[in-house]
C-alpha cells in the first residue's frame, strides 16, 4: 500500500468553475482507494486561495485601475499605464510569496502522511508555472519522494513538457484510472515507472496516451472531507462534474476533444449515472452537476432523465449536448428530471460553412426547430 497527495494548483481563478470541484482528482482518489492505497486530494482552487492571491489591499488597488482602463477605451495613459505595470508586478510578487507558502504546506502534508507519491494536475498559464514552481521546492525536500504529472495539459503536450523541467519522473498520458495504481504501486517500491503503458519518463521518450477507460468499471468520485478537505466549509462551489460520457466521434475541424480523450464515444451505463447523482444527494448534500462529456448523446441524457424522476430526486444539471443526437420528444422529461441548460456548439449560422470550413455538416432547419423546442421546454440554450 502506497500513501499518496493528489494536488491542484491552477494559479488565479479566473471563472467561477475554478471554484468548482476537481472531479479528475477525486476520481483518481477513488481508484486508489479501491486499490488500497491511502490518498488526500489537495485542491487549491478555493476562496481562501482566491483570498491569497488577491489580498485587500492590492484589490482596493485594483478596482479604480480597472474602472480607468475601462474608461479609456483600451487606450490608457502613460500614468494608468505605469500604475497597471506595478499592480502586475506586485501581483506576481504576491502569488510568488503565496506559492512558498504552499509549497511549505504540501510539505508538511507529505509528512504527515509518509507521502510515497505526489500526483500533480497540470494546467496552463501561471497554473503550469506555479505548479513546477511548487514541485521544485517538494523535490529538494523530499528528494526520494516520486513526482507524477498529468492530465489534460500532460496529454496535449506530453514529453514536451519534460524538455521544459527535469522536475517530474514520470508523466502520465490519457486518462489515468487505468495507470495510477501501477504507479502507486512502484512508489511504494521504490522501482521506476518504464514499461507503463501511456506513461511518459524522459523527453525522448514520445508515448502515446492508452485506448481509454471502460466507464462501466470507474467508480464514482471521493468527496468526503476526510479525502478532500476542501470540500469543507465554502471553499468550493458545491456543483460536481459527473462522467457520464468521453470521446467524441464528431471530428469537427476546430475541436481538440478527440485528441484529448479519443475518437470513440464511451458511455457510463445510465443506471450507474444515476446511482451518482443519487450518490451526491444522499452521501455529500449536493444538489448542482453538471455532465462532463463535450456532446452528451441525447439518448444517454434521456434515459439518466428517466431514471432521475422516478427516483425522485431534486436536482439541478446543465449538460452539453449535440444537435445530432438531441431529440426534441425528449426535452419535457429532461426538464423535468432537473436541466437547466444544455450547451450547443454552434460556430456558423451558413451552412456551407459549416460543412467545409467547421466539418460540421447539420441542418439550419435542424438547429432552429432543436433550439425553439428548449426553450419551449423552459430549458436555457
Amino acid at each position: 500500500m502506497a500513501n499518496g497527495l493528489l494536488v491542484s494548483y491552477s494559479g488565479y481563478p479566473f471563472t467561477p468553475s475554478s471554484l468548482c470541484p476537481d472531479n479528475g482528482l477525486a476520481g483518481l482518489a477513488a481508484v486508489l482507494r479501491l486499490a488500497g492505497h491511502a490518498v488526500r486530494v489537495l485542491d487549491y482552487g478555493t476562496v481562501a486561495t482566491m483570498a491569497r492571491l488577491y489580498p485587500d489591499a492590492l484589490s482596493r488597488r485594483a478596482r479604480p485601475l480597472m474602472a480607468g482602463l475601462a474608461a479609456s477605451g483600451g487606450r490608457p495613459d502613460a500614468n494608468l499605464q505605469r500604475e497597471l505595470l506595478l499592480l502586475d508586478r506586485d501581483l506576481e510578487a504576491q502569488q510568488a510569496s503565496e506559492l512558498v507558502a504552499i509549497t511549505d504546506e504540501i510539505s508538511r502534508q507529505v509528512d504527515e502522511v509518509g507521502a510515497a507519491f505526489v500526483g500533480f494536475k497540470l494546467w496552463n498559464g501561471d497554473g503550469f508555472l506555479g505548479t513546477i514552481t511548487i514541485a521544485r521546492g517538494l523535490r529538494e525536500r523530499h528528494p526520494a519522494v516520486r513526482l507524477i504529472a498529468g492530465g489534460p495539459h500532460a496529454t496535449w503536450f506530453r514529453e514536451l513538457i519534460h524538455e521544459l523541467t527535469d522536475v517530474f519522473d514520470a508523466i502520465a498520458v490519457g486518462e489515468a484510472e487505468d495507470k495510477i495504481g501501477q504507479l502507486a504501486d512502484r512508489a511504494a517500491a521504490g522501482q521506476d515507472f518504464g514499461g507503463i503503458p501511456g506513461v511518459s519518463c524522459a523527453a525522448s521518450q514520445h508515448v502515446e496516451p492508452t485506448s481509454g477507460v471502460d466507464l462501466a468499471h470507474v467508480p464514482a468520485g471521493l468527496y468526503d472531507t476526510d479525502t478532500y478537505p476542501a470540500m469543507g466549509g465554502d471553499e468550493k462551489l458545491k456543483l460536481v462534474v459527473i462522467d457520464e460520457s468521453r470521446g467524441c466521434p464528431y471530428g469537427c475541424a476546430f475541436c481538440a476533444h478527440p485528441v484529448e480523450s479519443g475518437p470513440r464515444l464511451r458511455l457510463r451505463p445510465p443506471a450507474l449515472v444515476v446511482e451518482d447523482v443519487e450518490a451526491l444527494v444522499r452521501r455529500y448534500g449536493i444538489r448542482a452537476f453538471r455532465f462532463a462529456g463535450s456532446s452528451t448523446p441525447g439518448s444517454l441524457m434521456r434515459d439518466v432523465a428517466a431514471g432521475i424522476v422516478e427516483r425522485g430526486l431534486d436536482v439541478r444539471y446543465c449538460s452539453f449536448a449535440h444537435f445530432a443526437s438531441s431529440d426534441p420528444s425528449h426535452f419535457d422529461l429532461l426538464r423535468r428530471s432537473g436541466l437547466h441548460a444544455m450547451f450547443f456548439g454552434l460556430e456558423c449560422g451558413s451552412p456551407d460553412l459549416l460543412k467545409r470550413a467547421t466539418g460540421k455538416p447539420i441542418s439550419i432547419d435542424r438547429i432552429g426547430q432543436t433550439v425553439a423546442a428548449a426553450k419551449r421546454a423552459g430549458i436555457v440554450t
